[in-house]
């Protein structure tokens, strides 16, 4: 930090320096040289800064080391002491000059004058005064450094003693600075103003900030709050804005490049310009002040900058936990980034915000200060070449670089000029330069260049080249290299260097020719010309030869001159030059590429070394030679369209000199023909004659037309399909013959001795022409067939690809089982040796994947209304099964009424325990009047219950045996099924219409009740109907097979019951047929039989039924009597979907 009361002490060391001869000295840096004794010797005494009225500040860095320091834009006095030394008694002058130097290393201002005759041992004094033009200045770990270098030093040519005549003092040059003794009053003069920003917008209020007494330096400082209390809670934004009363209004351009403050007028009743801070022109800035206080959490004071829009850097000053005690103060600097800075444009100052919480007594702000280095437009270069301190030797025809890298050193990108020149002005000549500079400039070569911008502190990297001419004569030269400034003027040069070069007696040797590296395209076995030059580039007369070099043999090269004659040996004077022909001959096996051919210059005349490019490389291009051959074993093929393929060999020759691959395709006359390659593309040949083998693959397909086709391979090159060979195959097609039949897979299991099955199987014609076959069956043993409806079992004409079905019929005997094949033969009748087949394979019985196990056989005597059997269903197979269960009745279904639970009839059977079995329920019912007309003591019957699967191809089946035993009538009124019948009927006919309107009524409820009965619904409708119908026998199972129908008709038992006595009375036996029936009723219909009808109320005449249906063309169903169809056929019909 800086202090005002060094000022007195300062002052106090001057005068005692004075007494003591000497002010102030500091290192001291090199002299011109000088060339006389001791009593010569002039030195700088001292560089005294400032003077009474003009003082610098002070920084005191943590080491306690006090550093001087002024503010831009402050006249500083300069005084500069010199003296003689020695005792010489004559009086001698010298010269004296003050540079004001930039860090970067520019001078700025520079002053001079003569020092008076001097005798030895006296002095003189000057002063200046010198206003610095940039701030430089920066804190590095709160160290002040930096600053221009006040230089001053004394020049006399008889001088011997260099070390004391230059003298340098530093001084760092603050931006900005302020004591903050409260609010300046005069125009124009930087100060701070306290401001409120309550509202967010405008300062409206001058709000907390206010002066106090004491402070670091001068009488006072800045606080927020009033003393001894806390400051104001709830505040926005309270500001110290850095600025100036301007002393014109902003209209007319008072606030200069600085902003206005829009509430300054509505506050303080006069304009305030805000300061405005140009970031962009500053490499840093460091904020610094000294502070004490508290602030409570949630609150702050900072520095701050803020811009237009809402943006602001805020530092606050908290953060550096300054001392609380009473004027215990802490000194802060803030440096923000300059990625934070961004090149913006900032107002600046401090800020006070408080919330609405608690509150404390602040912070006291004073010593305002802001180090800076600003960005100024002068530059210097820093050089770093390679350029040897003895100079160069070269000799005629070499070439000397200059390698040099080039920092700017200053704070902004610049542009500057490269230049160069040599003292032989002979080898400036812009026609044949010798002088080539190589930089950033891509565009640009010569012997000046403009480079592009280089940004600040960046380094740019060049050549500077210089070529001896050949033939040129020993001497020596002076090689100038110099820098400046890239603007028109190139007022100043910013860095130069100077080169001897010494040309030294050497012997040279220049190969060239103006032809391109690739000078040449041969194909083996042609020939090229290249035009070539031959220089003696020394500076003695030589004689040479030329020899020729190639990598492999076979190549060839002639040397000729102009007009074709050879010009070898060659002697050339000192620089002169010979144009020739190289003529060149490619080998006849050539590979493909590149070939380097080498022209060495050897001197024959020459003693020792010789300098220069004696060999000259131009490469030769052999382009590729391609060619190909293909050969076919054979270029015609005979054959039928039987699906038999052909296969024709090909072979594929490279006859080009390089390793080759080709592409092969395949062109058919027409695509059905469907030939294929072996392959699309050959392996890699090798160079002259290798060879390959592709297969063309004639598939001959079936229902081919018979007819000539072509089919051409063509073979091209894949890297040049312009190169190619072919070959053209003629393929003959026969008419061909090809019946064919499908296999058929049923996909279900058959029953052994079931009715007849159909099976169709598609008869196709493959050949290519319209064909009819003939047809034939293999059975084996135990299986019948016959084709049906096919005239002499030949099929019509059918055209190639066309088919037709036929149909097979087919039954297997009873005791047949297993898998059971058939074949279908078709035999050509346009070509009786040609025949195809086809397979049906049938599963029938049992497979083993089921098992179904019958309970043991039972015997009847007694009627039953549900007799339940129970079947153990097992699952063999690998999987899941789903199982139909049906049964086939037979002969049972004259005797009784057999039915499968309806949860039974379809189960799903695992493949583990418990559900790989399955219960299956079959109930037995035999009415009382079929025990009773048993036509024998015992009769067995049977029924066969099937398990068929829907998963695989098997169906089980076991055979359930019951016995019924006859057993004797009950009582008078029961006679036979049959004679009851006709005794009911008569009983009808004899009481006469209003019984039948009765049973009428009755049955036309039953059908409108329930239309639609499922099987067990049925059987209690059966049941129903015989207690009320005693006379009708109960319906048979409607659901047992239609192809029982024929068996014996089962015999009907009556049942009177529901007449009553005043109905019927001794009603006589009938014969059981019903052929008696009908033949016997009219005798027994008397009066003594018919009593008096009962008394019937009169009820609403329903209807007449439309009576019953017409009875099947197949008859009755097994067992039915023509009384039951009347009441059950309906029914009957709907259950059966006819």
């Amino acid at each position: 930090m800086r202090s005002r009361t060094a000022v007195s002490f300062l002052l106090l060391a001057i005068l005692i320096g004075q007494a003591a001869g000497v002010l102030f000295t500091a290192p001291l840096a090199d002299a011109a040289s000088a060339r006389g004794g001791t009593n010569d010797n002039f030195y700088i005494v001292s560089v005294e800064l400032g003077n009474a009225s003009v003082h610098t500040d002070t920084w005191y860095n943590p080491d306690g080391t006090p550093v001087p320091f002024i503010f831009a834009g402050t006249t500083l006095p300069l005084t500069i002491t010199v003296q003689r030394a020695g005792t010489s008694a004559t009086p001698q002058s010298a010269l004296v000059m003050v540079e004001a130097v930039h860090p970067i290393g520019y001078v700025d201002w520079s002053v001079n004058w003569t020092a008076t005759d001097l005798y030895g041992g006296q002095q003189d004094s000057n002063q200046y005064l010198w206003t610095p033009s940039a701030a430089h200045s920066e804190l590095i770990n709160d160290s002040l450094e930096g600053g221009w270098i006040i230089r001053a030093s004394i020049n006399y040519f008889a001088d011997t003693k260099n070390d004391d005549d230059v003298i340098e003092s530093r001084i760092p040059v603050a931006f900005d600075s302020d004591v903050m003794d409260g609010t300046e009053l005069s125009a124009d003069r930087l100060t701070f103003l306290p401001l409120g920003y309550q509202g967010g917008g405008d300062a409206e209020a001058v709000g907390a900030w206010q002066e106090d007494n004491g402070g670091v330096v001068g009488s006072k400082h800045w606080r927020h709050s009033d003393p001894g209390s806390q400051y104001a809670s709830g505040r926005n934004a309270d500001r110290l804005v850095r600025g100036y009363w301007p002393a014109t209004a902003p209209q007319s351009g008072g606030c200069n490049q600085d902003v206005q403050e829009p509430g300054a007028p509505l506050v303080y009743s006069y304009y305030y310009c805000k300061r405005q801070l140009y970031t962009v022109e500053y490499v840093s800035l460091d904020f610094h002040l000294s502070t004490w206080g508290t602030m409570s959490i949630g609150d702050e004071v900072a520095i701050e900058l803020w811009r237009t829009g809402g943006s602001s850097l805020v530092k606050n000053l908290t953060d550096y936990s300054p001392n609380q005690g009473n004027d215990q103060w802490s000194n802060i600097t803030w440096r923000p980034s300059s990625v934070e800075l961004g090149g913006q444009t900032w107002s600046y100052g401090l800020l006070f915000s408080s919330d609405s919480a608690f509150a404390d007594e602040g912070l006291h702000i004073d010593d305002w200060i802001i180090f800076a280095v600003e960005k100024v437009d002068e530059y210097t270069l820093t050089t770093n070449c390679n350029n040897p301190e003895a100079g160069y030797t070269a000799v005629p025809a070499e070439t000397i670089s200059l390698h040099c890298m080039v920092t700017n050193n200053g704070y902004k990108s610049q542009t500057f000029e490269v230049n160069t020149n040599v003292s032989n002005e002979s080898w400036m000549d812009p026609m044949n330069p010798m002088l080539r500079i190589d930089s950033a400039n891509q565009n640009q070569h010569g012997n000046a260049v403009l480079l592009p911008a280089i940004p600040a502190g960046e380094t740019t990297e060049m050549w500077i080249n210089l070529s001896i001419p050949p033939g040129a004569d020993v001497q020596s030269v002076t090689w100038n290299v110099w820098f400046e400034e890239g603007t028109p003027q190139n007022a100043d040069v910013k860095g130069s260097i100077s080169s001897s070069v010494v040309v030294s007696e050497q012997y040279g040797v220049m190969l060239s020719s103006f032809s391109p590296l690739l000078a040449l395209d041969l194909l083996p076995s042609e020939s090229g010309e290249i035009i070539m030059r031959l220089q003696n580039s020394g500076n003695l007369d030589a004689e040479y030869n030329l020899l020729p070099s190639f990598p492999s043999a076979g190549w060839a090269t002639a040397f000729k001159n102009e007009t074709g004659a050879s010009f070898l040996p060659i002697v050339l004077s000192k620089g002169e030059s010979f144009d020739f022909v190289v003529n060149i001959t490619a080998a006849a096996d050539a590979a493909p590429g590149l070939t380097s051919v080498s022209i060495r210059a050897s001197c024959t005349s020459c003693v020792g070394t010789v300098h220069g490019n004696d060999v000259l490389i131009r490469n030769i291009n052999v382009p590729e030679l391609r060619l190909v051959n293909v050969v076919a074993d054979t270029l015609s093929v005979t054959a039928s369209a039987n699906g038999v393929a052909q296969s024709i060999n090909i072979d594929i020759f490279n006859l080009g000199n390089d390793d080759e691959q080709f592409s092969v395709e395949l062109v058919q006359s027409d695509w059905i023909l469907r030939g294929v390659l072996s392959t699309s593309e050959t392996t890699v040949l090798d160079a002259w004659e290798g060879s390959t083998s592709i297969t063309l693959n004639l598939p001959m397909p079936l229902m081919l037309p018979p007819r000539l086709y072509s089919a051409r391979v063509n073979v091209a090159s894949i890297d040049d399909p312009s190169v190619y060979d072919s070959a053209i195959i003629s393929v003959e097609v026969l008419p061909t013959s090809a019946p064919w039949v499908s296999d058929e897979d049923p996909e279900e299991s058959y029953i052994p001795g079931d009715r007849e099955k159909s099976i169709q199987f598609e008869i196709r014609n493959d050949g290519n022409e319209d064909d009819s076959f003939e047809l034939s069956l293999v059975t084996p043993d135990g299986m019948s067939a016959f084709i049906d409806s096919l005239n002499d079992n030949t099929t019509i004409a059918i055209a190639p690809g066309a088919s037709t079905n036929v149909t097979v019929k087919f039954a297997f005997d009873s005791d047949i089982s297993g898998q059971i094949s058939m074949d279908v033969v078709s035999t050509s009748v346009n070509d009786p040796t040609q025949s195809g087949s086809g397979t049906a394979i049938f599963s029938v019985g049992s497979q083993n994947w089921l098992r179904l196990i019958e309970p043991s056989p039972v015997t009847i005597s007694e009627p039953t209304e549900e007799l339940e059997l129970l079947f153990v269903l097992r699952n063999q197979y690998t999987g899941v099964q789903s199982v139909d269960i049906s049964y086939t009745a037979g002969e049972s279904s004259n005797y009784m009424t057999v039915r499968i639970n309806q949860q039974d009839r379809t189960v799903v059977l695992e493949t583990s325990a418990p559900g790989d079995e399955r219960i299956i329920h079959v109930t037995v019912e035999v009415s009382e009047g079929t025990l009773i007309n048993l036509d024998s003591e015992e009769v067995t019957v049977s029924f066969i219950l099937w398990a068929k699967s829907n998963t695989v191809e098997d169906a089980q089946s076991s055979t359930m045996e019951i016995t019924l035993q006859r057993m004797s009538p009950t009582g008078g009124s029961e006679v036979d099924d049959e004679g009851g019948s006709s005794s009911v009927v008569i009983n009808i006919l004899t009481i006469g219409f209003g019984s039948l309107v009765i049973i009428a009524l009755l049955v036309t409820l039953i059908r409108v009740l329930k239309p639609e009965f499922e099987e067990e619904d049925m059987d209690g409708y059966e049941s129903a109907s015989a207690s009320m119908y005693g006379e009708v026998q109960a319906a048979p199972d409607m659901t047992s097979d239609f192809s029982s129908i024929g068996g014996s008709p089962m015999p009907l038992g009556p049942d009177t019951s529901m007449l009553g006595a005043s109905l019927v009375k001794d009603v006589p036996s009938f014969p059981s047929t019903e052929t008696q029936v009908a033949t016997d009723i009219t005798p027994n219909i008397d009066g003594s039989v018919i009593s008096e009808p009962p008394v019937v109320a009169p009820e609403p005449t329903p209807s007449a039924p439309a009576g019953p249906p017409p009875v099947p063309a197949e008859g009755l169903p097994p067992g039915w009597s023509m009384d039951q169809w009347e009441h059950y056929g309906e029914q009957w019909l709907s259950q059966q979907e006819l």
